[in-house]
C-alpha cells in the first residue's frame, strides 16, 4: 500500500499512550491535531490511554478470551473506522507503557487483527490472515533522554514493538516511524519539529 497523501478527507484515529498527560509527550499530541484542523476536511477521533478503564492483562493466553470492556470495544471500532491510525507514545525502557501494550494484548485478537489459515482437517496452520491491510499507521514516539539516534545506538529498535511485531503482523502499510528527543534539546530545534508534526496531521498521515 502506498500512502495517498492526496486523499482529502481521511478518517484518523489518534492514540496517545502517555498515562501522563501533561508530559512533554503531549507537545506531539498538541501539533497533530492542530495540523489536521488545517485541512478542515479531515475526520478525527482522539482516544487517550489515561481516559481508559480496563484489564491490560491477557490472563490466559489465547485459550479463554476475556470479555472485552467498553473502552476496548470502542478501540476495536475506532480501528475499523479509521483511514489512518496515530499512536502518540513516550519510550519508557525501549517500549511502549505497560498499560498500552496491555491494549494490543487485550484487543488485537484472532478475528480482529488477524486469523490463521486451516488445512483440510480444520487445524490452524501456520499461514497468517492479517485483517488490517486496508489501513495506515505513523507512530510518533518521545524520547525524553537521549536523542532518537542515541537512544538506538545505544538501545537497539525501540519502535519495533509496534511498528512490526504488531502493526505490519496486522496487516498495516505503510507504518511510518518519527521519533523526537531530548527533552533538553533548544527550543528551536523542539519548533522544527513541531512544525513536521502539524504537516503530518494536515497531510492526514
Amino acid at each position: 500500500m502506498i500512502w495517498n497523501t492526496k486523499k482529502q478527507n481521511k478518517k484518523i484515529f489518534i492514540f496517545y499512550g502517555d498515562p501522563n498527560t501533561d508530559s512533554s509527550t503531549s507537545l506531539i499530541l498538541n501539533a497533530y491535531t492542530e495540523g489536521t484542523k488545517t485541512s478542515k476536511t479531515h475526520d478525527v477521533r482522539v482516544t487517550k490511554l489515561s481516559d481508559m478503564k480496563f484489564n491490560p492483562s491477557l490472563e490466559k493466553g489465547y485459550k479463554e478470551i476475556q470479555q472485552l470492556e467498553p473502552d476496548l470495544v470502542k478501540f476495536q471500532n475506532d480501528i475499523k473506522w479509521a483511514d489512518t491510525m496515530v499512536f502518540i507514545y513516550p519510550n519508557w525502557w525501549c517500549a511502549m507503557p505497560a498499560k498500552m501494550k496491555g491494549i494490543f494484548d487485550r484487543a488485537f485478537l484472532p478475528g480482529f487483527a488477524f486469523n490463521f489459515k486451516k488445512d483440510s482437517s480444520g487445524s490452524r496452520t501456520k499461514s497468517l490472515i492479517p485483517l488490517l491491510s486496508e489501513k495506515s499507521a505513523h507512530i510518533f514516539i518521545w524520547c525524553g533522554s537521549y536523542s532518537p539516534s542515541e537512544t538506538k545506538r545505544k538501545m537497539g529498535d525501540y519502535s519495533n514493538e509496534l511498528a512490526r511485531g504488531i502493526l505490519k503482523f496486522s496487516g498495516v502499510t505503510p507504518v511510518l516511524v518519527d521519533s523526537f528527543g531530548p527533552s533538553s534539546a533548544p527550543d528551536k530545534k523542539k519548533e522544527k519539529w513541531f512544525k513536521k508534526i502539524k504537516k503530518f496531521g494536515s497531510l492526514g498521515v
